[in-house]
């Protein structure tokens, strides 16, 4: 049984950890694991032979022995070899006679750190899910008497009772507990969260006529929902990976939001304009602008089931003017967007697939060419945002300095970013298939080159 098209790199969704030194050795770190699997992770996917009825879950022992692995970084070791690294992980297939996860120890890095690469089969758990999944093997202190899972859990839990007894926050913990419990609370997603697709002209008609400027606001809106001829970005991302991760920090974001106006999140997908300009520079493209999916997280307070519960929204990125003008382009057109879904429905995309449609029908939809190249008139590329711990956290005792998302690609989308935030800063996670590669590196320097030129802005002389 395959679980890829062609037998070709996981869907998975990942994690690259970093942490301080020194690093443990092979068998502890699979000792470590070996006493902290649950759940999926001692679970695999079992087909129905007839292809009519969904594969079921049963349970399964892990091969530890081939689902962990440890790989050496070549001298020098440093962050260009890391990335390399990811890439290289990211087209090992997961074996489908197992639970559909592995995890790689790395080690070699030349400033005494080592790291880790958890990746989940997207059939699995969503981001927001496989954060609850893998968090059974992280800790929020260095004795490991409590994983981030049981931690975020009672957190959750706590804050919402307080909140229906109508009690004040609990700030003994400075804040930790609410803040967290708050991110929890808001389902996962941070970008456009607030944000419901459009599902029908009944909805779209009541949402324009509640909104002020309706005509316009609809063309802008329902246009950018229309399809297009495929993006640069669109394509089959093969075999081939590249990544790389850079980072923000929460800080300047903030300051930037201060002085220009507009959300966070309003921030972050300027700064993403930005990395889309010197990519498609790189490939020899200058659009206008590039048509980007948002997953949206539909989880309901406190739940860490693992499956996926998204749906998802189309973003319209200008790529012209000055980083100022392009974010107040976007702030424009977001908030043009919301109030166009003022009541409107969401719709947990992949529940209603999982639950609705016949599993010989899923497959030729997710492996049909047609279908599969159909699929670039309508988005280029991806960006999807999982908010992560706002305290350190702990693999075997060492402190977690870095934590970045993986995120997987299938077309047409071959040029996918991941963000998570942890600990007071954003980190971006940039995957790119064949005929991107070299664009990837250019999407990670055109954050940093936006960032340094809206933070100018924020601060006029």
């Amino acid at each position: 049984m395959n679980v890829e098209k062609d037998g070709g790199p996981p869907i998975a969704i990942g994690a690259l950890a970093v942490m301080e030194g020194p690093a443990p050795t092979l068998e502890e770190y699979t000792a470590n694991v070996r006493s902290r699997l649950a759940g999926r992770m001692r679970e695999r996917l079992v087909p129905d032979l007839l292809r009519v009825r969904q594969p079921k879950w049963e349970e399964a022992e892990p091969d530890l022995g081939k689902q962990i692995r440890e790989l050496e970084l070549p001298a020098p070791g440093g962050e260009a070899d890391l990335h390399d690294a990811v890439g290289q992980i990211m087209t090992v297939p997961l074996d489908p006679e197992l639970p559909l996860w592995d995890s790689t120890l790395i080690t070699g890095l030349a400033d005494g750190t080592w790291a880790v690469v958890t990746r989940l089969h997207h059939t699995v758990a969503d981001g927001q899910g496989s954060l609850m999944v893998t968090g059974n093997l992280i800790d929020v202190d260095p004795e490991g008497t409590t994983t981030l899972t049981a931690a975020l859990d009672a957190m959750t839990r706590k804050y919402l009772a307080r909140q229906v007894a109508g009690e004040p926050e609990d700030s003994s913990q400075g804040g930790t507990v609410a803040k967290m419990a708050a991110v929890t609370q808001k389902g996962g997603d941070l970008l456009l969260r607030a944000l419901r697709t459009v599902t029908s002209v009944s909805a779209t008609t009541e949402a324009v006529g509640s909104a002020a400027g309706g005509i316009s606001k609809t063309v802008e809106v329902v246009g950018s929902h229309m399809p297009w001829l495929p993006g640069p970005l669109a394509g089959d991302p093969g075999m081939q990976r590249s990544w790389e991760m850079t980072h923000v920090s929460l800080d300047d974001v903030r300051t930037i939001r201060g002085s220009l106006g507009g959300t966070v999140n309003d921030v972050v997908m300027a700064l993403m304009s930005g990395g889309y300009i010197r990519a498609l520079e790189k490939l020899g493209k200058q659009p206008d602008d590039v048509r980007v999916m948002v997953p949206l997280s539909l989880r309901t307070p406190g739940d860490a089931t693992a499956n996926n519960q998204v749906s998802f929204l189309l973003v319209v990125l200008p790529l012209a003017g000055s980083a100022a003008t392009r974010l107040a382009d976007i702030r424009e057109h977001i908030n043009s967007i919301k109030d166009l879904r003022v009541g409107a429905p969401g719709i947990p995309t992949q529940a209603i697939v999982d639950r609705t449609v016949p599993a010989f029908v899923q497959t030729f939809a997710v492996s049909n060419p047609v279908a599969l190249k159909a699929g670039g008139a309508f988005t280029e590329t991806l960006v999807t945002n999982v908010p992560g711990p706002t305290f350190p956290i702990y693999v075997t005792g060492r402190k977690v300095k870095v934590l970045t998302p993986i995120i997987p690609l299938g077309e047409p989308l071959r040029l996918s970013t991941g963000i998570m935030s942890y600990n007071g800063v954003l980190y971006f996670g940039i995957s790119g298939g064949e005929g991107v590669t070299d664009a990837v590196p250019e999407v990670a320097k055109g954050i940093q080159d936006t960032l340094t030129e809206l933070l100018k802005a924020s601060r006029p002389a």
